[in-house]
């Protein structure tokens, strides 16, 4: 079960982060492009003059080996904040993993000894047809024998780069001009859903977004901006829908469209003020995401967000 919603009457709602780890392909509901579609947003210099350009600037494209999401920049020295989930791989994950490497080798152990057992059993048949359909029955075992084996191989190259795998050497920033940027440092929250990545080399030019610690009316305008199926510098708005309480923290419900890949972008208001990060969506429904608010953002990293 991914994270709980706690709506207002006390019951409890499974929902799911809004980055999936796609594994091999991403799920159908992602609507990934098609391949004559570009994934990319128009250069910065032709994007429409308006109150939300400098937040749309400031959200980073970020890439790991098991997928994607966003995130956004919020000084001048290279700090950018987004989703823990975006640049961790969740524990469950791995175990899930362990479990079906352990369960492929044990099939293909138990597989061997019975190909080799075949094998010796073959060298007694003496009649000629009886020994071709023994061969060809022996080829088809082995071939599947050899495919899985090849997967098995997979997956153990995946487990080894997975628990290799360091933020610094396998993350990579996208801006909104296209500059490539590797992470430096990063700290994850222990509290929250939130992790601080600091750029790799000079500060990019970027303008920071604006933070806004207002709590918006329902029914006010709202945007949220991020990378939705790797579709670059997305927008889409929507309204603040409520108010839930969640791990300590009262979240955001808006009914902006909120989709994999967003993870970790802002949420706004229409000045491009950041009130959140994207963060979440409840399972099995529509028009229902949740922005962690900048509260949260400043708890989890006093030093670049001081009250």
């Amino acid at each position: 079960m991914g994270p709980v919603a706690v709506v207002n009457d006390g019951r409890k709602t499974p929902s799911a982060p809004v980055e999936t780890l796609w594994g091999d392909q991403p799920p159908a509901a992602a609507g990934r492009p098609e391949q004559n579609v570009s994934t990319d947003a128009p250069p910065v210099p032709d994007a429409p003059q308006s109150s939300l350009r400098r937040a749309r600037n400031a959200t980073v494209f970020i890439q790991t080996p098991w997928g994607s999401g966003s995130g956004f920049l919020v000084d001048d020295s290279g700090h950018l904040v987004t989703n823990r989930h975006v640049v961790e791989y969740p524990p469950d994950k791995m175990a899930d993993l362990r479990a079906r490497i352990d369960q492929l080798e044990s099939a293909l152990k138990q597989e061997k000894g019975n190909l080799a057992q075949f094998r010796s059993d073959l060298q007694q048949v003496a009649d000629a047809d009886r020994r071709r359909r023994y061969q060809a029955q022996l080829d088809r075992r082995q071939a599947n024998y050899d495919k899985y084996r090849r997967v098995l191989d997979e997956m153990l190259t995946r487990r080894r780069r997975l628990l290799e795998y360091l933020v610094q050497y396998d993350v990579a920033v996208v801006l909104a001009d296209g500059s490539r940027f590797g992470v430096v440092d990063y700290e994850l929250s222990d509290s929250s859903d939130l992790a601080l990545l600091s750029l790799d080399g000079a500060p990019p030019a970027t303008p920071p977004v604006i933070v806004s610690d207002a709590v918006p009316d329902q029914g006010t305008p709202v945007y949220a901006i991020g990378n939705p199926a790797g579709l670059r510098d997305t927008v889409t708005s929507g309204i603040v829908s409520g108010y839930r309480s969640y791990q300590g923290f009262r979240l955001i419900q808006t009914d902006a469209a909120i989709n994999p890949g967003n993870s970790g972008g802002p949420l706004t208001d229409s000045d491009g003020r950041v009130l959140g990060v994207n963060s979440m969506i409840l399972g099995n429904t529509e028009g229902i995401g949740f922005a962690l608010p900048i509260s949260a953002v400043r708890e989890a990293f006093p030093r670049i967000f001081p009250n």
